[in-house]
């Protein structure tokens, strides 16, 4: 066994997204004497706090933390705790995490904007360090499953994701223990503020009694829902097109005829007609290919959760051209056709490939954005807001196998575009410290495709 320091903080946050301007949701601290690891009982303290982000979280984010913004909006912000957060941070040799690059930078950037000092300890990445060991994958629940301790559940929380990161380090320095976070540990942060009726405006008093279930989903004011929806049939010959192949969401629509319903739609693309803007989509409900007026949709949400995604223009605007609208602010991270147009087949090969484990790695999405930013770079296009307006994209697309094929066809009939999508495609099958046999099947199957299709040209 290595010598270990005497105390050692083992750090991890949970956040509204991979950005640089999302927020820390939640964050845990806990403390370890290293003197206790060989006796029965581990000696350890530590603090597990919860934040009002000032802003949504991202649906993969909110799916990872399950805190919706309706319960989020109610906590202290992080500036309220963050001397406590500081001191107790501060106060050991050395300070640990899982992928300690992402957790830092968040916990530093909440402390500087708060006035609080930042992390002064050294830094351990236990991530970095079992990738060093050629083990085989370096996430946190690979390394978690090779050295046999369980998660509690499927949702990642801050204080069992510091708690693992404690055994992992553990294991890393000789020491092997499998305990998993005890039973009789209250893994709700210490400040959770649960809102009651007298905290919320009469419109969200039905949002908290219904826990997410489609909240932001109900008719406008003088409409109702039922009836036979009637929907415009897809139209060709559209002014201006935008692929959005992959991007899921529920909607809030009204129809020609006035009636209203909530959709769930897979997005195709969307085009502007004569000054109007559409998704062309294909509609659960109808069980086909449908388009839907942008000035019809009252209400946009995350499909899975009913998350309000917000204004439904603004929303949409993330993936289209500024022009399209009469308004655009550069500043909230919306890139322009042109700008998506530098990335996107690029992006969309990858990102299919990273999701086809079932997850978005941290490591897998810094590929993806310093592909898209390297393109952007090279174009001349790359602004201060550009990493916003990419992680914002990456977030909201779900790309199919077939999106993915026809990207790769593009890319490699062009041999500079071929190389480095080639080299890329190598970076997010071992980013995570091993090359996955799910993705490596999956970057097989694309490429099989592309012979076959050459082969019958």
């Amino acid at each position: 066994m290595s010598e270990l320091p005497e105390r050692v903080i083992f750090v991890d946050v949970e956040t509204t997204g991979l950005s640089a301007d999302d927020r820390v949701v939640t964050i845990a601290a806990i403390a370890l004497r290293t003197a206790s690891v060989h006796q029965h009982d581990l000696d350890v303290s530590g603090l597990h706090l919860i934040c009002a982000p000032g802003r949504p979280s991202h649906p993969r984010a909110l799916a990872v933390h399950g805190y919706d913004d309706a319960l989020l909006r109610h906590q202290e912000p992080f500036s309220a705790n963050a001397a406590a957060i500081s001191h107790f941070v501060n106060d050991g040799d050395v300070v640990v995490a899982h992928n300690a690059s992402f957790d830092i930078a968040f916990i530093n950037r909440e402390l500087t904007a708060a006035g609080a000092p930042t992390i002064g300890p050294p830094v351990f990445c236990t991530m970095e360090n079992f990738r060093a060991l050629r083990l085989g994958s370096a996430s946190l629940d690979s390394v978690c499953r090779h050295i046999g301790v369980q998660r509690q559940g499927e949702r990642h929380g801050a204080l069992e994701d510091a708690w693992l990161a404690m055994m992992a380090f553990l294991f890393e320095h000789g020491v092997h223990r499998r305990d998993p976070l005890p039973d009789g540990i209250d893994t709700s942060p210490s400040n959770l503020r649960k809102p009651d009726a007298s905290d919320l405006p009469p419109d969200e008093i039905e949002d908290a009694v219904l826990a997410g279930v489609e909240p932001p989903l109900r008719p406008p004011p003088g409409h109702a829902q039922g009836g036979p929806p009637e929907d415009e049939e897809p139209e060709a010959g559209a002014e201006e097109f935008v692929d959005i192949d992959g991007l899921c969401v529920a909607i809030g629509y009204t129809d020609a005829s006035g009636q209203w319903s909530v959709r769930t739609i897979r997005c195709e693309g969307a085009r502007r007609d004569n000054g109007v803007v559409y998704l062309d989509a294909w509609c659960l409900l109808r069980n086909g290919r449908r388009s839907f007026r942008l000035d019809r949709i009252g209400s946009v949400a995350d499909y899975r959760t009913g998350e309000d995604l917000g204004d439904p223009t603004d929303y949409v605007g993330s993936f289209v051209p500024g022009a399209w609208f009469a308004r655009g602010d550069r500043t909230t991270g919306h890139l322009t056709l042109e700008e998506v147009g530098f990335f996107a087949d690029g992006a969309k090969v990858l990102l299919y490939l990273a999701m086809e484990d079932g997850e978005l790695h941290d490591a897998e999405q810094a590929v993806i954005l310093d592909y898209a930013l390297g393109r952007l770079r090279a174009a001349g296009r790359a602004g201060p807001y550009s990493e916003q307006g990419v992680a914002r994209w990456i977030d909201n697309h779900v790309p199919t196998q077939r999106a993915a094929k026809l990207a790769l066809g593009r890319l490699m009939a062009e041999p500079s575009h071929g190389a480095e999508i080639a080299h890329r495609i190598v970076d997010i099958v071992v980013a995570d410290g091993t090359a996955s046999e799910v993705e490596m099947k999956a970057a097989w199957g694309l490429f099989r495709s592309m012979e076959r299709r050459e082969q019958r040209q």
